[in-house]
């Protein structure tokens, strides 16, 4: 697992040009609150990629200062922030929090 995972971060830091984020958040029948981050770039090569960074189990619901945390922690993990070109979601409430809260993070650093 930390090979890969060292692997990938090499991979994402070596895309010639931005990444672009695919999230989407669920919850179980048995109220497990879920967050799924994709990575989707063009390699060196010319190849399309894309593949699963982040799937956290969040604590309690899925509210928006939730999804932005675990967002931060993995664009963080993965030393991406400033490859980022775009976030794709779905049109839920949470989401328009979810990204005033990353924007204040961000400020914060």
């Amino acid at each position: 697992y930390d090979d890969e995972k060292a692997q990938l971060k090499k991979d994402l830091n070596a895309a010639p040009g931005k990444i672009s984020l695919i999230l989407d958040c669920w919850t179980s029948k048995n109220f497990f609150s879920f967050h799924g981050i994709i990575a989707s770039w063009i390699s060196e090569s010319w190849e399309y990629k894309e593949t699963l960074i982040g799937m956290d189990i969040l604590n309690g619901n899925h509210s928006g200062k939730t999804l932005a945390e675990s967002l931060f922690k993995v664009i963080n993990e993965f030393g991406i922030a400033d490859k980022i070109l775009g976030v794709t979601t779905d049109n839920a409430a949470n989401c328009d929090t979810m990204f005033k809260e990353f924007a204040s993070e961000c400020e914060n650093i």
